[in-house]
Order: C-alpha cells, then structure tokens, then sequence
C-alpha cells in the first residue's frame, strides 16, 4: 500500500513537471511569435546587405530612374551610386511600415505601405545617408556622382 501510493504521488510529480516545461516552452513559442508580429523586429543573424552600384539603365526603372527595392527590413543594399539626375523611387515590398528619411532632411517619405513607393530626383553630386524612422537600425546611402 505504501508503494503503490508512493508510485502515484511520484507520477503526479512527473505529470506536474511535464507540464510545467510543456507550459513555458508555450510561452516561449508565444513570445517568439509576438517578436516577429511586432513591427521592426529582425534577427540578429539576418545578412546584410551587400553594396552595390547601380546605375538607371541597370536597375532597368527607366531613362533617369532607378528602382530600390525595400525587403526584407533593409534597403538595397548599403551603398548605391548613380549620376546626377536620377531619380530614385523606393518601394516598400515588406508587410511592415517603413519611411525613407534622410539625414539631414534632404528627402523624408511619408510611412510605407506595402507596395507603396516614395521617389526622390537627386539633382545635386554628393553622399546621401538615410534610415527608417521606424526602423533606425535600416540604413542606406546613395552616392550620387557628376
């Protein structure tokens, strides 16, 4: 009689430890998905975003355009140089909200919808830097050369 009651509160205990774990690897699961739900989260170990040069006839947007995509919470790449009159039309190809502001207030979109696009004329040589108001850690440059 001892031992069978002994077996049995030892089976609760292994019943009420499996569920707690069962529990908090739920939580866990939870919270991971409310991360990736909410607005503006990347992971660490997502890849950034190689530099590259492009130019109007390249990017294929048109005479005097060039198209810079924006997925994946980043911009094309980290660095884009095109020539003196291009104009640069980014287009927001993620779920999330996204802004194209300029340090220095040269150009500032409005919040991105997917699929919403926002375009700047660069009529001046120069470096341009920008971020995402929402998404500080997006950054792009675009270098514009005569």
């Amino acid at each position: 009689m001892i031992q069978t009651g002994l077996r049995l509160r030892t089976e609760e205990v292994n019943l009420k430890v499996s569920q707690m774990v069962f529990s908090a690897a739920a939580a866990v699961v939870a919270i991971l998905m409310v991360l990736q739900a909410v607005e503006g989260f990347r992971s660490p170990d997502a890849p950034a975003a190689a530099p590259v040069v492009m130019t109007p006839a390249a990017a294929g947007a048109g005479a005097g355009a060039v198209d810079l995509p924006i997925k994946d919470f980043a911009f094309p790449a980290g660095a884009v140089t095109v020539p003196v009159g291009t104009k640069a039309v980014w287009r927001n190809l993620d779920a999330n909200k996204h802004t194209v502001t300029a340090d220095g207030a040269a150009f500032d979109s409005p919040k991105l919808t997917k699929d919403a696009t926002f375009d700047h004329t660069f009529t001046v040589a120069g470096t341009f830097t920008y971020a995402c108001a929402i998404h500080p850690t997006m950054k792009g440059t675009v270098t514009v050369a005569p």
